[in-house]
């Protein structure tokens, strides 16, 4: 008496390669590589581990033994334009965190140069350095007044360094507050500059405030 077939449940049982009803097992490994170079949880790493994945994906879905290879295909063509999108991001919010540091820089020639040279400082100063909104509230003159006032006051400035809590959101949305410590000859004066963006990204100042000297008074 011959032994009983092997039991096959139906419902599980998969079609041999090469049967017109054969369907391959869909790759799990394309499918995470998909997915890992769509995350933007984890900047470039996780666009990394998606081109890695989407490499191994390809290899095993060729030749049709799974499914899942244009996922794989994706991934592989998503994960380094992601990786380069965020090295373009990185760029830009170093160049423009540098541009903040610089507002401070500019402000120092006119605490720090000579008489003579001050007019032809707060001309430029006020030309390339003032938002459009304190241009028109403030010309030359009142300018040149400002800093005049505050190097009598205080002293000649030292040096300017960004204090430890660098920004700080102000009541009007398009501008931040920027806070220095400056260094003057009796003591150290908490230095407040307000910014605004202009049209291309480049810092403008709105306000200047030394201690209680501000520079745009209130409208």
């Amino acid at each position: 008496m011959s032994d009983p077939p092997p039991y096959i449940d139906a419902s599980t049982a998969r079609p041999p390669i090469g049967d017109p009803c054969y369907r391959p097992a869909l790759s799990t490994t394309a499918i995470a590589a998909f997915v890992f170079s769509l995350l933007l949880c984890i900047p470039v790493l996780s666009q990394l581990v998606g081109l890695i994945l989407g490499i191994a994906g390809i290899v095993q879905t060729g030749g049709g033994r799974r499914r899942g290879r244009g996922f794989a295909i994706a991934a592989v063509c998503i994960s380094p334009l992601g990786m380069l999108g965020w090295a373009v991001l990185g760029v830009f919010v170093v160049q423009f965190f540098a541009a903040l540091i610089a507002v401070g820089q500019n402000i120092e020639p006119l605490l720090v140069e000579e008489e003579a040279e001050l007019p032809a400082l707060v001309a430029a100063f006020r030309q390339e350095g003032l938002s459009a909104r304190a241009k028109a509230r403030l010309d030359d003159e009142a300018l040149l007044a400002w800093v005049r006032d505050a190097r009598a006051r205080f002293g000649p400035l030292r040096e300017i360094t960004a204090h430890e809590r660098f920004v700080e959101s102000t009541a009007d949305p398009q501008t931040i507050t920027l806070r220095f410590v400056a260094g003057f000859p009796d003591q150290q004066r908490d230095l407040r500059v307000t910014v605004g963006i202009d049209q291309g990204w480049k810092p403008v100042i709105d306000d200047i405030q030394v201690d209680d000297l501000r520079l745009v008074p209130d409208q």
